[in-house]
């Protein structure tokens, strides 16, 4: 109060924020210029804490439950909609264009991959003039059935070119056929360590390794069963050489050392349902005719009067009936009759099959097992 009785300003002032505050006692507190944001984000946040305790402060003083904002997503307007659209479809489109390109890279490398693997497996050496006339050499006396001949002109060819391919493998051949097993053994292993007809190699090293167990001769380190090694080689090699007549009648043969005649029939007949060439399925037909033999021998043999009938199958398997039946003159007769229907190549190789071994020596019949490998 003043000299004159009157309120001061300062009394008066604060009665006013009295009755302000009674007002309105939630009211917000007016911000001072230093507490007002500054910047646009501080302020849109400001306003929303400030729009949420109006409407807290207003649902309690009424008594209504306070107004909750929606969460998850909003609901898109149509043109929000469009641009998902488009951006989906540039995304599929993206995709795609990507596994092209990725699909035709890898036609594009294959294709080149395929081109040099058969560029690889075509850098072979071509045999030389002098080589050529050699190994048809070699081969025509492996024909004839003189594997020594045969044998030597191959190593021939070898010292006139030593890169000629697989020829290792064809000493090692026709060095088992002249029964030299030793140079037979080393020419495989050579061909082995150099990947040159490597599945024949190896199977024929089962072979020798067989025939060496069978003899008495132990491989050291040698821990399998030698006639499971070779049936299980053969068997490799035959998988990946379907086709080929030389393995069906190499574990036919197998089979019939062992005794397992029926196992050899079976596999001699697939051999004759897959192989193309007709002087192959002859023999191997041939083969399996002699298994049958083998595995059920005929109590009785076919009468001579039925021999200008025979076929070259059936006059064979009529001579090893007659052998088995110790009918040695009859046999002789039949083992005629087979050699003027069979190719040379064919009878040659069917007269040192297995069924005949224990014939050898019989003096009516030992000149069709005669070997000529000299």
């Amino acid at each position: 109060m003043n000299d004159q009785g009157t309120p001061s300003s300062s009394l008066s002032g604060d009665f006013s924020g009295e009755e302000s505050s009674a007002r309105d006692p939630f009211a917000e507190i007016p911000s001072t210029p230093s507490s007002t944001p500054e910047n646009g984000l501080e302020q849109r946040l400001h306003r929303h804490r400030s729009s949420r305790r109006h409407d807290r402060e207003t649902a309690r003083s009424s008594g209504t439950k306070p107004r909750t904002h929606s969460k998850g997503r909003n609901k898109r307007s149509p043109g929000e909609k469009l641009d998902r659209w488009i951006m989906g479809g540039c995304c599929f489109l993206g995709a795609v264009a990507f596994l092209s390109i990725g699909f035709y890279f890898g036609q594009k490398f294959g294709t080149h991959t395929d081109v040099s693997n058969r560029s690889t497996q075509q850098e072979v050496p071509l045999p030389t003039a002098e080589a050529e006339v050699l190994l048809d050499t070699a081969f025509t006396a492996y024909q004839d059935g003189k594997y020594r001949v045969a044998m030597l002109d191959f190593q021939k060819a070898q010292d006139t070119q030593p890169a000629l391919f697989g020829i290792d493998y064809l000493i090692a051949e026709s060095a088992n056929k002249a029964g030299e097993q030793a140079l037979a053994q080393e020419a495989a292993q050579h061909a082995v360590s150099k990947n040159e007809l490597t599945g024949e190699a190896r199977m024929l090293l089962a072979i020798i390794n067989l025939a060496k167990s069978k003899s008495g001769v132990q491989e050291p380190q040698q821990l399998a069963d030698p006639s499971v090694t070779a049936q299980n080689e053969i068997k490799q090699y035959m998988a990946a050489h379907p086709d080929d007549a030389r393995a069906f009648a190499k574990l036919g043969d197998l089979l019939r050392s062992t005794g397992e005649y029926r196992s050899a029939v079976g596999i001699l007949h697939k051999g004759v349902l897959r192989s193309d060439p007709e002087a192959a399925k002859e023999l191997l037909s041939a083969k399996e005719q002699l298994a049958r033999m083998q595995n059920e021998p005929a109590k009785s043999a076919p009468s001579l009067s039925e021999l200008t009938a025979m076929t070259g199958e059936q006059a064979l398997a009529a001579a090893l009936t007659s052998l088995q039946l110790k009918q040695s003159e009859e046999a002789a007769v039949f083992l005629e009759r087979a050699r003027d229907l069979y190719p040379p190549t064919i009878f040659r190789e069917l007269m040192m099959d297995s069924a005949f071994a224990d014939y050898h020596s019989d003096p009516k019949v030992k000149s069709f097992f005669k070997e000529n490998n000299s």
